[in-house]
Order: structure tokens, then sequence, then C-alpha cells
């Protein structure tokens, strides 16, 4: 009983909640809105459609309607009807739409846009008129506003109003006036608005499961299943607690916040408080000491580590942090979503200034999968927040602020002593440390603690058995000359309590050094501790700002033995104020500056405001006026447009933004009740992860598997736990572990995919046939050859071949379009450019098969200076070719894979002919035989033993390629990638002598300017050969390749071109009906 109640995943049970069913009219209104060029003169109008979904439910459209137009792709608008007729399949709306404004690319000016619809419904068609009357927001108390609320008002940029940086921006506008067309439409099911969407109550966790259900999270881990994901995960965390991120390639380097996460399971397995601490020192990773736009695109795992760690660890948190996590995560809620007019009411970027600011991210298009990737991660974050209390800031009343007494005695001499500066980083300190954190409290506790210490220069702290002295410090910025904005800056200051930088400081370099060899990693977090005077001059009340308005958190300050947070209003006298702060150290481009800062009434009256504004901006149920649910919703409604434009019927394209599309709809359905996958091609990822698992980064398609079971159909789940146990967990970060306990299949029987997949397949999303054979784990093979271009795929790399078997790549999939980077034929300067045509296809009960194209269409390649960008030329109508391939696994021809490509190619006389194999990483200096070498029209490659990651390699396995065809190849090897380890392998006929292998000689002619002798030689020869290839006939050229353990087999022929029969081992090969056909000896 217990192993088949926990064969349910807790996301699935806890998911069940229904959402109430309706209808959905899609509209398209044509042309619908008038956009006006805002520098063209005369004035240029586009119209630009209009797309609408309004919800029909009980005979009546809800209130809100949601409209999109692809001119601002990041955008969705919400309006409202405001009247309506509906008689039979007669449907008449009056809608007001707001158009919002689009801050980046294309900058864009919105405004309103009255609709009128007369719409009559014939089945699940819907057709009508659509008359619009559109006024712009083009004026100067709109564009102010803008001005401020997208930080270039006066407080940020500085610049006087006669040069607003909107109208330098600003492409488009949303022209006045009016127009009128046809509407086409259907009627469909849309889960997302066929009801109201509830973010739930303030419960954590609720993203993949909420208390209730921690119980049953306990008993899942306790499974040999659950274990085996947590001793996955726990691997991970130890990994990065001794090596820190320095063992990651750069995409991992700032991925603590997804390491955040694997402790924050085991705070809730275990209900030790002390993972939720280790948590809370990991999730800030990236909130400032990375570069502000998140770089390496690493900023959507940011946001996803964090939300999840939030949902996790929100019990065990103080309130303070916990506001501060809320706010990073709405401040980017809140620019992904909201991309018109974002309003911060939280104050977000001014109290904590998060280095990850996305606000200025640019949606290019709905395909965009980096913004998506971003989308869905803030997606995550908006389920996280929900409902949960607004952490607005509330200004206390001045008549009850506190007062501090100042210090009765003057500083000794030598105490640094500085006047109040308001909102400034004092310039003069004493410093000690370094302290290893968590041990600062007990090291001051000497001298009274943070609250008592008066510390003066030259006394001693005992740093981890290392005497640490206080020493005059001068924040970055005074150091060198620039006092009007002092900031510990890691890179600048550490010299004076670590680093050798400037003459350094001894006893912190020996500190540092001894933490870093104890725990074998680069990094050691550590705290220093800053000491100055305060000289006030007048009553005054002051703005505590340990953390705020400065990139850090984690700052404690403490004025006269007062410890004050961020935020918090004291008044103060005239007099003398100890001013005392414990530094957590931020490497990178942090900037902390601990200051006081004045705080007048105008200051309370706007904060006071804001904070009605917060509480009001996200109450209730509808999205018009709960700020969370309506970025939750838009965030939502982007991801359903990139799943419908980019994901292919079979689910080809998710792995762009799979890392953040499918954990977010595992956590929408179990927050919301509302199926994103229902009817979606992400129910189609198992059988596309189980054929092409060897096709491209295994990882893919392991996280396929891993992160979309849930979607899964339910006779599919024993194949899901056929493919994890077969192959991986998929747990690349601990993020990845919360999901896979709250989703794997615990407790269902595994079950080979042989019954209910095919081994050969055509994959019509991506026009990509696959040849598998069979399904025995890293020993079995993959062979895909990209077919016509169809699809999401490009007619550019049609033909193009990839084999993986043994545990690895022998030749790699294509590596997007770049020319170069394909395993295609090409001509000299030419390739596929059209759309072939499929002659042939063969897909056999046992993984082989037959396809053949025919290519037609070649143009000439043009390059950039850098030759890394290309464009296509003229077409050449000589060119023309039939490329057949057979696959063919029986075994007979002494090899456990057999490829045949046969090339009859017309019009290419006389031309360099390429045949490219993209072989990767074979561990090897392009001219090492032992591992690549050539014979005859032959080559040979052998790997060097790969990592751990290919487990299943055969020491002396070898691909051998073969050439039967005229004339005698010649070989180039070269490596594509900075490193010179990734090689491709080109095998040419009628090879050309490149310019720089000439031997150049200056002559006469080259000097005058006039044709050298050779010159004019070379003119007559290319014109000689251009007429022989007219009447030259098409030639066949035949590539072998087999892959296997020891020495190829032996190859033979009979006949020539077209009409040869090879012998490879017992299988013979020939071309029938352009097809290749295999046949026994």
């Amino acid at each position: 009983m217990m192993r088949k109640l926990l064969a349910t995943s807790v996301l699935c049970v806890a998911a069940m909640a229904g959402v109430a069913r309706a209808e959905v009219l899609s509209l398209q209104l044509g042309g619908a809105l008038p956009y006006q060029e805002a520098r063209a003169k005369p004035a240029k109008v586009q119209n630009e459609a209009l797309m609408l979904d309004v919800v029909i439910k009980d005979g009546k459209p809800l209130a809100n309607v949601w409209g999109f137009t692809p001119i601002t792709p990041g955008q969705e608008h919400l309006g409202r009807v405001t009247s309506h007729t509906i008689k039979g399949d007669t449907i008449e709306l009056s809608i007001a739409l707001p158009i919002n404004h689009n801050r980046d690319r294309p900058c864009i000016i919105g405004g309103t846009a009255d609709i009128t619809l007369k719409l009559t419904r014939s089945g699940d068609k819907i057709a009508g008129t659509f008359s619009v009357n559109t006024k712009d927001a083009v004026s100067l108390e709109s564009i102010r506003t803008l001005e401020d609320a997208w930080g270039y008002g006066e407080t940020i940029s500085g610049q006087d109003w006669e040069k607003p940086l909107i109208r330098n921006r600003m492409e488009r506008h949303l022209a006045s006036g009016a127009t009128t067309g046809e509407v086409t439409g259907a009627v469909t099911r849309n889960p997302l608005l066929e009801g109201t969407l509830k973010l739930g109550a303030n419960e954590h966790p609720r993203l993949l499961f909420r208390k209730a259900d921690v119980e049953k999270l306990r008993q899942r881990a306790a499974t040999p299943e659950g274990q085996k994901i947590i001793n996955e995960m726990k691997a991970l965390l130890t990994l990065a607690e001794e090596k820190g991120f320095a063992f990651h390639n750069a995409a991992e380097a700032g991925m603590g916040n997804m390491y955040a996460a694997g402790y924050g399971l085991l705070y809730q397995l275990t209900g030790d408080k002390t993972y939720a601490q280790k948590a809370k020192a990991w999730v800030t990773h990236n909130f400032y000491g990375a570069y502000w736009y998140g770089g390496w695109h690493i900023h959507s795992y940011t946001l996803a580590g964090t939300a999840l760690t939030y949902d996790l660890c929100y019990d065990a948190w103080d309130q303070d942090f916990r506001d501060m996590i809320y706010c990073y995560l709405e401040q980017n809620i809140r620019h992904l979503a909201m991309r018109h007019d974002p309003h911060d009411f939280l104050k977000s970027n001014e109290r904590f200034v998060f280095a990850n600011d996305q606000s200025t991210f640019n949606i290019k298009s709905v395909r965009d999968g980096y913004a998506n990737k971003f989308r869905a991660s803030a997606a995550m974050a908006a389920l996280a927040l929900g409902n949960d209390p607004v952490p607005a800031y509330k200004p206390v009343p001045f008549a009850d602020v506190p007062t501090i007494e100042p210090q009765t005695e003057e500083p000794w001499v030598g105490v640094p002593v500085v006047k109040f500066t308001s909102d400034k980083m004092p310039y003069d300190w004493l410093i000690n440390g370094p302290f290893k954190r968590g041990e600062q409290d007990k090291i001051l506790e000497k001298g009274g603690g943070f609250a008592a210490a008066r510390p003066e220069p030259g006394d001693v702290l005992m740093s981890d058995g290392v005497a640490v002295d206080w020493r005059r410090y001068e924040p970055s910025g005074v150091a060198v000359g620039h006092s009007g904005s002092p900031t510990i800056y890691a890179r600048v200051c550490a010299r004076y309590w670590a680093s050798a930088t400037g003459g350094g400081y001894n006893p912190g370099i020996t500190l540092m050094r001894k933490w870093a060899t104890e725990q074998t990693q680069r990094g050691v977090a550590h705290n220093i501790a800053i000491y100055t005077v305060i000289h006030n001059d007048r009553e005054r009340i002051v703005q505590a700002c340990p953390n705020w308005r400065s990139r850090t958190s984690g700052c404690r300050m403490w004025i006269s033995g007062r410890e004050v947070k961020d935020g918090d209003l004291v008044r103060l006298k005239p007099g003398y104020y100890p001013l005392m702060v414990d530094v957590p150290v931020v490497g990178g481009y942090s900037a902390q500056s601990p200051k006081l800062r004045e705080y007048t009434q105008r200051e309370y009256d706007k904060d006071a405001a804001l904070y009605a504004k917060a509480i009001e901006a996200n109450r209730g149920d509808d999205p018009a006026t709960n700020q969370m649910l309506r970025n939750t919703m838009v965030l939502a409604r982007s991801l359903q447009r990139y799943m419908a434009a980019d994901i292919g019927a079979d689910g080809w394209g998710v792995s762009d933004a799979q890392e953040s599309v499918l954990p977010f709809v595992a956590m929408l359905r179990h927050v919301t009740g509302v199926d994103m996958s229902k009817g979606t091609p992400l129910e189609k990822l198992l059988p596309l992860a189980v054929r092409m698992r060897g096709h491209a980064d295994a990882r893919t398609y392991d996280y396929m598997v891993s992160q979309g079971v849930s979607f899964f159909p339910a006779e599919e789940q024993p194949i899901a736990r056929w493919y994890l146990d077969t192959y991986s967990l998929g747990i690349r970060r601990p993020f990845d572990a919360v999901m896979a306990l709250a989703q794997h299949p615990i407790g269902v029987a595994p079950e080979s995919p042989e019954k209910r997949f095919k081994r050969a397949t055509m994959f019509a999303g991506y026009d990509v046939h696959a040849f598998r054979s069979g399904w025995s784990g890293g020993k079995d093979f993959l062979v895909t050859i990209d077919g016509t271009g169809a699809g999401f795929n490009s007619p550019h790399v049609a033909g193009n071949v990839m084999i993986h078997g043994l545990g690895r790549h022998w030749v790699l999939p294509r590596d997007g379009e770049r020319f170069g980077h394909a395993n295609v034929f090409a001509v000299k300067d030419f390739i596929p450019a059209g759309t072939p045509k499929t002659l042939a296809a063969a897909h056999n009960a046992d993984g082989s098969g037959a396809v053949t194209l025919q290519i037609e269409d070649f143009r000439e390649v043009k390059f950039s200076d850098n030759g890394k960008q290309w464009t296509l030329g003229k077409a050449n109508k000589d060119l023309a070719m039939t490329r057949a391939f057979g696959v063919d696994y029986s075994g007979k021809a002494g090899a456990p894979v057999l490829v045949v490509i046969a090339d009859t190619i017309a019009g290419a006389a006389y031309r360099e002919k390429i045949w490219r194999f993209d072989i990767g990483n074979v561990g090897f200096g392009k001219t090492d035989p032992e591992r690549f070498s050539t014979k005859g029209n032959s080559f040979v490659v052998r790997f060097a033993k790969p990592n751990d990651r290919m487990p299943e390699y055969e020491g002396n396995a070898q691909m051998n390629v073969n050439f039967v065809g005229p004339g005698v190849f010649e070989y180039d090897t070269r490596s594509y990638n900075k490193e010179g380890t990734m090689f491709i392998v080109e095998a040419k006929l009628e090879r050309e002598t490149r310019e720089t292998e000439k031997i150049g000689k200056k002559g006469v002619g080259e000097l005058s300017g006039t044709a050298t002798h050779d010159e004019l030689m070379g003119d007559i020869k290319k014109k000689e050969e251009i007429e022989k290839r007219k009447f030259a006939p098409p030639i066949t050229v035949w590539t072998v390749i087999t892959v296997q353990a020891g020495a190829a087999p032996g190859i033979t022929h009979t006949g020539d071109g077209d009409k040869a029969v090879l012998t490879i081992g017992d299988q013979t090969v020939r071309l029938e009906n352009n097809k290749v056909v295999f046949s026994p000896k």
C-alpha cells in the first residue's frame, strides 16, 4: 500500500484543484492599431494587428479582456468589457483597452483604444467587423510620469527636461484616429483564462508541495529512489562547499541560488533550521556581486533558485531577510512582466540597489528563448510570493521616533571623528578583521561586543589565533581622492584586511591563506568591523541605512550602543555618536556603503503614500487591481505564446527554455490547478527524449524527463521510470533534485520503450529522421539525418548526419546554422539553400532505414570580414545533387552500425567538393596518428578516453570513414573553438590551394597593375573549366562509415558510380530507385 501511495508524486496529488471552464473567443483584428513613427517627416503611420481574448461564461463575457500586438511582443494589454449584447450566435461587445507603453527596443508610447465588435459565431469559427478609436498618450505630463517610473527622472538621470531621454529613444507611438476592418477568430479553450486564477493563501511551502504534504515527502525521500535523489543532491552541495563555484564552467559561475534550494529541501525533510541558515547564506549569491545584466544568461537561474528557496525556507528565515528576498523577486517580476509602467511601490531599487536589475532586458520576439526563460523564472517567483504580506516600508510618525543620546566624553586621540553627512558613508574609520563569518560576535566580546566596544588605534583582537589590530581605514573613493562617494569596494579595499594590493595587511593575508587551505576553496566567507564617531551639529531625525541604498545585505549597525536596522528612524541631538558596523565582505562588483540619512517630513509623506498604494496594489482576485496576479497572468500568457510558436508538435524547441518553463508549468498546476501542459507538446517530451537521447547533450533530454514527468500520460509513467533508471535522474543542480523528489515516479515499475515506441521515426516538428539500434543504455546507437528543412529546421543543413554510440558522439549534430559546422556535402563557396525534396524514406522495425534527398538549390556563401557571419548570394543553377542515406544495424557488415551515403552530384566538375565531419573533442592534436590518421580514400578516428560523463566508452572503439568514387581525396582538419579541442575533418575532391598556401612572387605585371602571365593563364583555364563543366556527367561518391571495437570490416566494390555494388563484411549495398538498399552477400 505504501509503495502504491508513493507512486503518485506529491506535485500531482496537490494539483487536483479545478478551475471553472468557459469558452474563449480568440479574435484577430487586422490593422486595428495605428502606430506613428516618431521622427519621420512627413509622419508615417503603420497599422498593426491586434489579438483579443474574450472569455464567455454562462452566456456573458467576463469583465477582463486580454490584448496582444506583435509590435510589442513583451506586452499583454489588459482591458475591460464595457457593454455587451449576446443573442444566439450574434455577439456585440464594447471594450476599453489601454495600450501599454514599451520601454525597450522598440521604445513605444501607447495610449487607449475603444473597440466595438460585431461578431457572428458559426460552430467554432468567429467572423465579424470591428471599429477602433485610438488616442495617443504623447503629452508632456505622461512623458514626465514615465521618466520617473522608468528611472529617467531627475533623481537618476540629472537630465534637463528640455532633453528628455524618452523622446530621444521613442521610435513610435500609438496614433490618434479611427480604424475599421474585419475580425476573424475561433472559439478555443484556455485554462489560464477560463476562471479566476487564485494564487493561494499565505502558506509556505506551496510551489511543489504544501505543509500537509511534508510527511509524505519524507516518506518518498526514505525510499531507495528518494535516497538516490537526495544523495546526488548532497554530493553537489558538498562539492560546492569544498570548492566554491570555481569547478563550474562560466554559465554555472553564479548559481549559488540554485544550490540554496537544496538546503531548503533538507530543512523541510529534517526540520533543522541550520539548513535554512545555509540556504540564507547562499541565496543572495547574485544579488550584488555579479554583473548588473546577470552575465552569461544566469539571471533566470538566479530568479528560479531564489523563488524556490524562499518558498522552502520561509518559516525559518527572519522577517527582515524575507522582506529583502520578496523585494528582489518582486522587482524582477515587475520589470519582466509589466514592461510599460512598472511602479516601484516597495521602493525596492532605492532600498536595496540590487545588482541584477533586469529592467532593460529586451524581449525581441514571441519566440525569444532567452526572454521566455527569464519570464518563466519570474513567473515562478510570482507564484512563490503570491498573496504573502507586502513588505512595504511604513515610516514611524515623527512624534514616535525614539531619541538616542550622544556620548558624554570626547573621542580619544586618534579615533576618527567625522561631521554628519546625509546619505553618504563616512570617509574615515577604524577597521579590524578579517573574522570568519559567524565568529565575529564572540571575537568582539572582549571589548564589550559590537554595542559597547569603543576601540582605539592599536587595540588588538584575536581572530582564529592571529592578532589583528584596529587601524585607520579609508573606503574606496576616498583612497583615490573621490571623497564624494565612499564605498566598501572589496577589490580595492581588501588591502586593508586581506590582499597584498597596495602593501597589504599581513595578518589578514595570513588568515585568508590559512582559511583557503583549510577549506580548499578560493573564497572564504568573512566579515570586518568598522568604527567611527559622528559629530552631529544639531537635532535631526535620521534613517539608518546599514544596507539600504547600497549593494549589500547582512550589515549590522550600532549608534551609541543601540542596534538599528534598515529604515529605522531615530532622533539625534548635537554631540558625538559612536558608529559601529559589522560588515560581511561581498566580493565582485559590490559597493557596500553603510550610512545615516537625514529624513524629512517630505520624505515621510512620500513614503506613507507609497505604503498605502503598495497595500492596495495586491488585493483581491482581479488582475486589474492585484498587481502580483496581473504579473503572473502576463508572464503565463507570454509563455503560452512561446510554446505555441516555438515548440513543435513533437516537443522540438522546448530545450531553449526548458530549465525554467518546465518547472513553472509544474508549479502553476500545483499552486492554482491550471494545467498549461494539457493538449500541448509538453505531453510529448518523453517520446522525444527516449528516441533522441544521444543527439545533443544528454542532459537536455534527461532534464525533459526529470522535470516534465508529471505532464506525461499515466501509461507512459513506467517508461519515464525506465529512462530515469537507465540513464540519469537529470539532476544537474540541487534545484533539480527538489523537483525530482516531488514528482519522480517512485514505486512505478520500469518498462522498456520497446513495445510502445518505434526505433526509427521521423520528427515532423523538426524534420529529422532518427534511427536507433535499441534501448540498451549507453551501448546503443543513434543516427539522425536532417531532412528537407520543414518545421523548425533549416534547408542549409539538409542532409546533415549525426552518429552517436557506445556512450559518445562520433559525428556531432549540427551547430545551429553556422556554415562549416554541419556534416553536409558542400561545393566550395556554395551550400544548400532552398527546400529539398524527400525522394524516399524507410523506417524499419529494427531501427535501420533509409532517406533520400534531392537538393537543387545551391547558393553562394558570402562571409563577413571576421569570417563568422555569412549571407547567401546568387544561386548556382548548374549544381544539383541526390543524397541517399542508408543505416544498417543488422551487424552483417561486421560492425554494430553501418552508415552509407551515396552522393550523386551534377554541375560540380572542376570545383572543390567537400565532405565535412564535425568530430568534436577527440582529445588529439590534428597531426596525432594515435587519434586521427588517413590512408588513401579513408580516415580513422580513435577517441581519447572520455570523462566520467561517458562511462560506457569502449576503449578500443574507432570510427572508419571510407570513400568510394572517382579521384583521390585530400584532407584538412581544423579546430573551431578557441581552446583548440573541437575539430572538423574535411575530405576534399579536386582540392583548391588557398591563397594562404600559395607561394607568391611579385612580378612586373603585379607592380604595374597589369595581369601577370600566370593570372592570364588562370583566367583561360577557368573559362575552359566552365565549358567542360556543362558537358561533364554527374558523379557518384559513396561514403561508408562504421563504428566498431577494433579493426573495421573490409570494403570492396564492383562497378562505378550509381551502378556500383559495395560489399562491407557480409553485407552488400547498392542504389535502387534513388534509395540505398542493403542485402546479404
